[in-house]
């Protein structure tokens, strides 16, 4: 059994048991080295992409990984009917039946591919639905049909942060004439272009070196208008695990100036196989998106089992606010009031938390009414003796101050709306012990440990292809970094500590909180090496509700004055960059129910 972790919710599930049919050849030699491999393995999922890996490297067109594939694809259970979205993954491609002389190192194509295009590659997947019976004939030529025909479709994607995908991609986009994905399509699965058609049924191997029964993918029939190479191909389909497909592409190598006649015996047309590939349904979503991040399989996506709300979550504590009493001389009754009746009308408070950080992003005025009721919630929260341990963190929207206050634009927000949210790795906030020597070495004698005093990191996930783009540029910005445990990346999402800050109680340094204590997170000390602009930065966060932390991030425009924490903090002129949430495991599972701010999960 594996333990997946899906927003820090777990739920136990098989991703080790195979699917063989009752004549399968479990003896067979190379059954048995599968076996063994995947005691190693976490997953099925994860022992094809050891087996993609060692494909990736080989110039063998019989490399013994082939042997354990054919060994498999021959003992899997035949799929029933296959319909839905299904992503997909190229294991490995061959030069077809090479002699054996040349085999060794005859594999060239496979070499290309797999130091090119294998982990970028723009082709993730296919999509079947059934075809009605009027066109049956006119695609298959057959009046009728013994069993159900789908009709099938692939999809391609192009990731903007790699070099040879967008390449490929519009090789592909123009000899294949793709056309665009529906834009639900787009939401759902990250695809953006469809193309090559095929018919999907039951029918028998066309490979004579894999005489069984399969589920047919044709791209040979003339009216589905496939160019060279696809109207050569026929794909062929084995289910290995429950919603886990084996394929191996087979393409004919005679007659390939004929037209396709599907009277023929396949022996006619002398059908090898050119490579194996998976396609996968949605319920191992969440593993490929772990191990395949080329395919940018989305948070959200179908399949991804994200909890829904229950009972026991709707409870009056994730509707109640926690206030400090009694409240401050700078706290407004009246703008309480109104915050109170528009919270009011949610679920919970994360339900409201996301309705701001929705109109914020669509309004993107530095002065909406939205940025006040939060500034009210901060002033009335409650401060934190201390924290421990892993927060999750989501965004409520940035705020703009000094010179990005352009005409009451609020173009920082606007900024990372449309360029960087779809990059960000941030998943929240870690506070783990210092010790108290370690304290007065970073902070050159100021902190002595007298206050509860605990240190802090920002957490990373590294995952997608974004997100790894993201981290080569922190390497290169030689931003202090720590790797995270195994048990970090397993269990609570993320792969990298940075962004290191010293934390405890403090005086806000915000003019609209004079006088309020907040928890405050100071990034500024020079022993931190933290890069601009958070070398400027001072955090403060309260408690707004058991278990949410409600933070905002403070920046000193004047970046002319070198720190000094003897100085009077107005020196520095601290202004509200924006707010942010830290939450715990309860509230996080809300945060995924409703799809708030997703882009770091």
């Amino acid at each position: 059994m594996s333990f997946i972790i899906r927003g820090n919710i777990s739920e136990e599930i098989d991703y080790k048991t195979w699917t063989f049919r009752t004549e399968a050849d479990r003896e067979n030699p190379f059954m048995t080295q599968v076996f063994n491999d995947l005691k190693e393995q976490g997953s099925i999922l994860e022992l094809f992409k050891v087996y993609k890996d060692v494909l990736d490297r080989s110039s063998d067109n019989d490399d013994p990984v082939y042997a354990k594939l054919a060994a498999l694809f021959d003992a899997a259970k035949t799929p029933e009917v296959m319909q839905g979205h299904y992503y997909g993954i190229t294991l490995g491609v061959r030069a077809g039946n090479m002699p054996e002389s040349m085999a060794q190192y005859g594999n060239v194509l496979g070499l290309i591919w797999g130091s090119t295009l294998s982990n970028e590659c723009p082709w993730v997947g296919k999509s079947l639905s059934p075809i009605e019976s009027s066109n049956i004939k006119a695609i298959t030529g057959q009046d009728t049909a013994s069993q159900p025909i789908m009709l099938g479709i692939n999809h391609f994607n192009r990731i903007h942060t790699r070099v040879l995908n967008p390449v490929a991609f519009q090789f592909l986009n123009s000899w294949m004439d793709l056309h665009p994905a529906p834009q639900e399509e787009q939401d759902a699965y990250n695809w953006e272009k469809n193309g090559a058609y095929f018919t999907g049924n039951h029918a028998s191997s066309v490979n004579p070196k894999s005489p069984r029964p399969v589920f047919q993918l044709n791209y040979r029939y003339k009216p589905l208008a496939n160019r060279v190479p696809n109207c050569w191909l026929i794909d062929e389909l084995v289910e290995i695990s429950p919603g886990l497909f084996l394929g191996q592409l087979c393409y004919a190598t005679r007659k390939l100036l004929n037209d396709y006649d599907p009277e023929r015996p396949a022996q006619y047309y002398q059908y090898q196989n050119f490579g194996y590939f998976l396609l996968l349904d949605k319920y191992w979503h969440s593993e490929a998106r772990r191990l395949f991040p080329y395919l940018e399989i989305p948070p959200d996506a179908p399949g991804m089992k994200v909890p829904k709300i229950t009972e026991t979550l709707l409870q009056p504590g994730f509707n109640t606010f926690t206030f400090q009493e009694p409240p401050l001389p700078i706290c407004n009754d009246e703008l309480l009031k109104q915050t109170r009746a528009e919270a009011g009308q949610y679920p919970t408070i994360l339900h409201y938390m996301k309705n701001c950080s929705l109109s914020l992003q669509d309004k993107m005025s530095n002065d909406s009414p939205y940025f006040s009721q939060l500034g009210e919630l901060f002033n009335r929260g409650i401060t934190p003796e201390t924290m421990d341990g892993f927060y999750h963190g989501a965004l409520v929207g940035w705020h703009s101050e000094g010179i990005f206050d352009l005409f009451g634009a609020n173009t920082i927000n606007m900024m990372n709306t449309h360029i960087g949210a779809p990059f960000s790795t941030w998943t929240g906030k870690r506070f783990d012990p210092i010790a108290t020597e370690r304290l007065k070495e970073i902070t050159d004698g100021y902190e002595t440990g007298q206050l509860p005093t605990v240190w802090g990191s920002n957490t990373q996930a590294l995952r997608t292809l974004k997100e790894r783009f993201v981290g080569r540029m922190m390497n290169l910005a030689n931003i202090r970094s720590e790797e995270a445990t195994q048990e970090e990346k397993i269990k609570l999402g993320y792969d990298l500590k940075n962004f290191f800050f010293i934390a405890h109680k403090a005086q806000s340094v915000y003019s609209q909180s004079v006088g309020k204590e907040v928890f405050q997170f100071n990034y500024r000390w020079p022993k931190l090496e933290t890069i601009i602009p958070d070398c400027y930065c001072i955090d403060e966060m309260v408690q707004i509700a058991q278990g949410l932390f409600l933070g905002r991030l403070m920046y000193a425009t004047n970046v002319v004055e070198p720190y000094d924490p003897y100085k009077d903090p107005s020196v520095y002129e601290y202004g509200m960059f924006g707010y942010f949430l830290l939450m715990d495991r309860k509230w996080q599972q809300i945060r995924l129910s409703i799809g708030y701010d997703l882009h770091n999960v």
